[in-house]
């Protein structure tokens, strides 16, 4: 029994020296201390779609569904649809600018059920005499519109005009404007898309931008949409 005893002892020290004791039962809800980290990728949306971005201009990509023009209340049976730019000038001068046929389930569309992310207006300034703002137009409309023809009532007044989108561009060349609000809005009643009125608040002379009727596609109005499918 002497020996046995000697023995166990001598056993459990060579344990304790040389690190042979059994592991410790760590909880099951105990903090991780390992150093692994998670490198797998974060998707942007909860189902993992990939946003897709899509841009709408006329001549480009077989997309023939811009029109624009502009109004002139100093000449207000004039027709503007074939001008190259379009113009706008506080109290006297309104442009107009509406890109149809983008929603639908055909190639080259966005999709109905489709969750807008950003979207934006790209035109190209040749003048900045003014100040002013981008607005959605209430009420249809035709490119042969003239200023006696647009609206219930000739003229243009607070009944032909939708909310206020962001303030148009102050400098010159190629400016672009935040319109995520409409296309969210219009996404989900195509019927609404009734296009954008460019306004002038103030400011003694035009601007002025180039229309979907320049010469060179890269000038043309551009609207551009990013979304999830």
């Amino acid at each position: 029994m002497r020996a046995a005893a000697l023995l166990l002892l001598a056993s459990s020290a060579c344990s304790q020296i040389f690190g042979l004791d059994s592991p410790q039962v760590v909880p099951a809800d105990a903090p991780r201390m390992d150093g692994i980290v998670d490198t797998a990728p974060i998707d942007a949306s909860a189902d993992g779609a990939i946003a897709v971005t899509i841009s709408f201009q006329q001549g480009s990509n077989a997309y023939a569904s811009t029109q624009d023009t502009w109004i002139d209340g100093g000449s207000p049976n004039q027709t503007r649809d074939g001008d190259t730019t379009i113009h706008w000038k506080a109290a006297q001068r309104w442009a107009l600018i509406q890109f149809n046929a983008i929603f639908g389930s055909m190639a080259g569309r966005i999709p109905q059920q489709a969750t807008i992310q950003s979207a934006r207006l790209s035109i190209v300034m040749t003048q900045v005499s003014c100040t002013g703002e981008l607005r959605e137009v209430a009420i249809g409309w035709v490119d042969t519109v003239t200023y006696n023809t647009f609206g219930a009532t000739a003229g243009v007044d607070a009944a032909d005009l939708g909310p206020v989108v962001n303030p148009t561009p102050t400098v010159l060349n190629q400016s672009s404007i935040d319109v995520t609000s409409s296309l969210v809005k219009w996404r989900i009643d195509p019927t609404t898309n009734n296009g954008w009125i460019l306004e002038g608040t103030g400011g003694g002379a035009d601007c002025i931008a180039r229309s979907s009727d320049d010469g060179v596609v890269a000038n043309r109005p551009m609207l551009t949409v990013t979304y999830l499918p």
